[in-house]
C-alpha cells in the first residue's frame, strides 16, 4: 500500500471537503438517532443530562454559543464507521474502522464571553493597575462631581426695520409727557 503524508499528517485528509459552519438551530437537530449511544452517554454522566437534549459534541456546543470549561473531560462513545476506499486495482473497498465520538453535558460548558479585540495597553509608571476576575486592567478613575447645568440664555426676538420701536418701560412715558408739557409752556 502506497501511503503518502499530506499536509494534515499520516491520514491524508487533505482531500476531505470542509463542512460549512453549523447554526445554533442545526446544532440541536439530528438526522440519525442511536439508542445505544444515548444510553452510554447518560449512564456515563451522573448529573442526569439527557442525550440529544443537553449532551452534545464540542462543535455542537460551540455552534450554540458555549465553550467547554477548561479541564473538563469528554465522555467517549465508541463508534464503528464504514469507510470506502479505492484499492490499487481501481475497485472500491469498504473498510470498517473503530473510532469514538466525544461529548459533553450542559454542566461542562459555559457561555462564550465576548472578547475585546483591542490589546491591553502596557502600564506606565503613573498608572494604577488592578487584577480581578476581568483580568489585568487600569483602575477605574475616581468619579468627578457633576457640573451644574448652565441656565439657558433668554430668547430675544430679532428687531427688524419694519417693527416700530416701542418704549420698553411704560412707566417712564408719563414723566416724559410731563417734562415735554413743561417745555412747551416755556417755549
Amino acid at each position: 500500500m502506497n501511503r503518502t503524508r499530506g499536509k494534515t499528517g499520516a491520514r491524508g485528509l487533505e482531500g476531505r471537503a470542509k463542512r460549512p459552519p453549523m447554526s445554533a438551530q442545526q446544532a440541536t437537530m439530528f438526522d440519525r438517532y442511536s439508542v445505544g449511544n444515548a444510553v452510554m452517554a447518560e449512564s456515563a454522566l451522573a448529573c442526569g443530562c439527557k442525550a440529544y437534549e443537553t449532551i452534545f459534541t464540542y462543535n455542537r456546543w460551540k455552534a450554540q454559543g458555549y465553550q467547554v470549561i477548561r479541564g473538563q473531560k469528554a465522555v467517549h462513545l465508541p463508534m464503528v464507521k464504514d469507510v470506502e476506499r479505492e484499492a490499487e486495482n481501481g475497485e472500491t473497498k469498504t473498510n470498517r474502522i473503530f473510532t469514538s465520538s466525544r461529548v459533553f453535558c450542559r454542566h461542562q460548558v459555559e457561555p462564550i464571553k465576548a472578547t475585546d479585540e483591542r490589546p491591553t495597553p502596557m502600564p506606565t509608571s503613573g498608572d494604577i493597575w488592578v487584577w480581578d476576575a476581568n483580568g489585568f486592567h487600569p483602575a477605574e478613575p475616581k468619579p468627578t462631581p457633576p457640573t451644574p447645568p448652565t441656565p439657558p440664555a433668554p430668547i430675544k426676538p430679532p428687531v427688524t426695520a419694519q417693527q416700530p420701536i416701542v418704549n420698553p418701560t411704560p412707566i417712564v412715558q408719563p414723566r416724559i409727557d410731563e417734562i415735554m408739557g413743561n417745555w412747551k409752556e416755556i417755549s
